[in-house]
């Protein structure tokens, strides 16, 4: 029954009175989130959408951590300074998000995610590039599709030997893993050596 203006300002004030609240938890970032959304103020939704994915993934609430990821992708041309408030590049942002979508049983729609943020990146940044290509192959494995050994030997090719160890290893690991799984059992040792 409320008249939009008024919409606007109850929203707003919710959202204010829910940052301001002072409880031994910190105040619901999703919940802050929805509220300056129906506000518009975009800037702030953004703001409390990253903060909630953060929370929420903490949390293992990774449906919600999605839901509030994809909010602020889709907030992020409409909010003038969007990588400074974030901390972070677009691409990582749609990594991210597409990773935390895996987790909740939605590999398609990360698979979708993924090829965009591939899209818009490249072997440049070979860390956040390798990685992504890493995660693409996981998601095609986790649903039964092909191409996780292609995306895998590409993820090698752009990591230097020295750099990035950890993530080496890991990919060395899937390969081998994937070759182990299609009884190639000397390359898969190999890899895995």
């Amino acid at each position: 029954e409320l008249l939009p203006g008024e919409r606007v300002r109850f929203h707003s004030r919710y959202a204010l009175a829910l940052e301001a609240a002072t409880s031994a938890r910190e105040p619901d970032a999703s919940e802050i989130s929805y509220h300056w959304m129906a506000a518009h103020d975009l800037p702030r939704a953004f703001a409390t959408s990253l903060k909630a994915m953060a929370q929420a993934r903490s949390a293992f609430a990774f449906v919600t951590a999605a839901r509030m990821g994809e909010r602020a992708i889709e907030l992020w041309e409409l909010v003038p300074g969007a990588e400074a408030i974030a901390g972070l590049t677009r691409v990582e942002l749609l990594s991210q998000t597409a990773y935390i979508l895996r987790n909740t049983g939605e590999s398609d729609r990360a698979l979708d995610l993924i090829d965009v943020a591939l899209a818009e990146s490249g072997p440049q940044d070979s860390g956040l590039y390798a990685l992504m290509l890493r995660n693409k192959a996981s998601f095609l494995a986790n649903v039964g599709r092909d191409g996780s050994i292609e995306l895998l030997r590409q993820a090698l090719e752009v990591l230097h030997v020295d750099d990035l160890m950890v993530l080496r290893a890991n990919v060395l690991g899937e390969l081998a893993g994937r070759f182990m799984l299609r009884a190639q059992f000397e390359r898969a040792i190999e890899l895995g050596d």
